[in-house]
């Protein structure tokens, strides 16, 4: 049960932090690019202590790029209404 909650809190945090962003972009820019870089993070302390598949590679690209792409929307909206 701790385990659903507290990815049901991440999503919860993440989702406030969408609705913060829709009047402020940056903020999405940098808390998305952020969250990805977390997430390599830690499937890389995973590898080190010797958690690390293969296949963990793909969630890498499928949910940081994810996170990356979305902060880079995020950012060109900002700088495009910024002019």
């Amino acid at each position: 049960h701790l385990l659903n909650n507290t990815r049901l809190c991440h999503k919860f945090i993440l989702s406030i932090f969408l609705l913060i962003s829709w009047k402020y972009e940056w903020v999405g820019g940098v808390v998305f690019i952020l969250a990805g870089i977390l997430y390599i993070l830690m499937i890389l302390r995973n590898a080190l202590i010797g958690e690390f598949e293969w296949y963990m590679l793909s969630w890498i690209v499928q949910i940081a790029g994810i996170a990356f792409i979305i902060g880079i929307l995020f950012l060109v909206g900002w700088f495009k209404k910024k002019k």
